[in-house]
């Protein structure tokens, strides 16, 4: 039987891969990130942070060796997500 905390842990999981996968779609804000933290590099590949040891859900990586770590706050369905990344 799942509780709601197990489901709660789902629906974040699935925000996380969902931001994961689909930043990539989003040159706007590939842009605005790399502008804001004066990145020179393209976007190389985004990963789960897990695979790195970290704490951190999401970490977006760019070709000049830079990198920025995303956590996942909290999940509302009626808003969809709710982001604030970690860097």
């Amino acid at each position: 039987m799942t509780n709601e905390n197990n489901r709660n842990a789902f629906a974040g999981r699935n925000i996380e891969d969902l931001i994961k996968n689909s930043i990539i779609d989003q040159p706007t804000v590939i842009e605005k990130l790399k502008e804001r933290f004066n990145i020179q590099g393209a976007l190389s590949n985004t990963a789960g942070g897990a695979i790195y040891g970290d704490k951190s859900d999401i970490r977006i990586n760019f070709t000049c060796s830079h990198y920025i770590d995303a956590n996942v706050k909290g999940f509302k369905p009626s808003a969809l997500f709710y982001q604030k990344g970690v860097f």
